[in-house]
């Protein structure tokens, strides 16, 4: 599409396949949002099948152009299982701003195979907002035998929050017997939204 998604007053979200939504067209303009619900919760996605992935690409190369906003929901298994990879790209053109991303829920992945590990990245360097506490977790349910190395990167993202007492958990740890745990790239936490993150911490053990 070409323009900007909103996903409101729908509780779930399940993908039967891997997903790409791309918000711009011809790089010729501002990125469009992607945004499931509300910034403080209530849209749920999973997966009906094992290894899907959703990508999410709000991003331009226009000069001077913003990449879209998004709201991530919270990810789980209501649908049978949770959803593999996420992938969120937000960047702008040259001298553009970069789409604000909101964590709207705890995002839970899981692999798809041993050699498949679940990922979670955001591309473009742009600003994460904690509207709650979250928690992030790429091994929902600790799998054994996963030895590729999956994880996080937030590459330079800027983390912050809009209240007090907002918190970021990453768990990447995979305690499944001959498991590998997931690689961890963090950006940076300050007051950009009003607040510093009240507390943050990794666990990225095997």
């Amino acid at each position: 599409l070409d323009g900007n998604l909103v996903i409101n007053g729908v509780e779930e979200v399940v993908l039967g396949a891997s997903v790409a939504l791309d918000t711009e067209q011809g790089n010729d303009g501002p990125g469009g949002s992607v945004i499931f619900g509300l910034a403080s919760g209530g849209t749920q996605l999973s997966a009906s099948v094992a290894g899907a992935d959703l990508r999410i690409d709000t991003s331009t190369a226009a000069a001077l152009q913003n990449g879209g906003a998004v709201n991530i929901p919270a990810f789980f298994n209501d649908g049978g299982t949770f959803a593999n990879d996420l992938s969120i790209n937000t960047s702008s053109g040259a001298g553009g701003t970069a789409g604000l991303v909101t964590l709207s829920g705890d995002i839970s992945l899981t692999n798809n195979g041993a050699s498949d590990a679940a990922s979670m990245q955001i591309i473009g360097n742009g600003r994460i907002l904690l509207p709650v506490s979250r928690n992030i977790d790429t091994q929902a349910g600790n799998p054994a035998g996963v030895t590729d190395v999956g994880g996080v990167n937030l590459g330079a993202s800027v983390i912050s929050a809009n209240a007090s007492g907002n918190s970021l958990t990453i768990n990447t740890a995979n305690s499944g017997a001959g498991s590998a745990g997931g690689n961890v790239v963090l950006g940076t936490l300050n007051n950009s939204s009003g607040f510093f993150p009240f507390a943050f911490s990794v666990n990225a053990a095997g």
